[in-house]
């Protein structure tokens, strides 16, 4: 069920979200930016190279008749080179925004 949750919490248009990867126990989301969307991102700016894309994992595990979701998010700041530069964005208001979401699959 929380997953059913998760799936339409994260596709909804005011996210955007598509789910990229679906296993037993995680789900990956992902979201393109355009070059210039991602440029206002004022620390990265200079590190950015073609359209930047936004991913979220969400790793689900049972514990005992409940199941944890737990999450994780990033940016790929260069998605098409061999360098991906990925971008952790735990430290950001993503991931608080982030965090305000997984309450919403309770």
């Amino acid at each position: 069920m929380a997953k059913v949750k998760a799936k339409r919490i994260f596709t909804r248009s005011t996210l955007g979200y598509s789910v990229t990867k679906e296993t037993k126990t995680s789900l990956l989301f992902s979201k393109s930016f355009s070059e210039s969307d991602g440029k206002n991102i004022v620390e990265l700016r200079n590190r950015i190279k073609g359209n930047p894309v936004a991913q979220v994992e969400l790793m689900f595990s049972k514990q005992g008749n409940r199941t944890k979701v737990t999450g994780d998010t990033w940016f790929i700041l260069n998605p098409k080179g061999k360098n991906k530069d990925i971008y952790n964005t735990n430290h950001t208001k993503t991931y608080k925004d982030l965090k305000r979401l997984l309450t919403e699959i309770r």
